[in-house]
């Protein structure tokens, strides 16, 4: 299969917090972490010029800037990210990635994340 790939976007987000305290608990409830509704609050007011990809299959390519040199695991990184591009309407649904590369990238502070976003013309895999 032939897939060919269209450079839509590059977006720069804030650092965003790891998915371990993204969410918290609360009397069974899961709920948004106060810092994750201040990372959804500092994403919404970049957003406002981002383009729409509705409901195209998407490539994902994140490039993780952190504030230090701490050790980090960048697999916690993803889902906030990806949500917060799913809920400022970059995307439909962040199924719609069929292709995610990340890589730590140089420290820079207070710390970034640079995301470049194609379409897919085929989709990678079958539906």
């Amino acid at each position: 299969m032939q897939t060919e790939l269209t450079t839509k976007a590059n977006l720069v987000l804030p650092w965003p917090p790891t998915i371990n305290t993204y969410w918290r608990c609360v009397k069974n409830r899961v709920l948004l972490s106060k810092r994750g509704r201040e990372y959804k609050r500092a994403v919404k007011t970049l957003s406002t010029q981002w383009p729409s990809f509705g409901d195209k299959r998407l490539s994902v390519l994140i490039v993780l800037m952190p504030a230090t040199r701490h050790e980090l695991d960048i697999d916690n990184r993803m889902k906030p990210m990806l949500d917060v591009l799913e809920e400022n309407h970059v995307m439909n649904n962040d199924s719609q990635v069929d292709s995610l590369l990340v890589f730590r990238g140089p420290v820079m502070k207070p710390g970034k994340v640079i995301i470049s976003i194609q379409t897919l013309e085929t989709s990678i895999a079958s539906h």
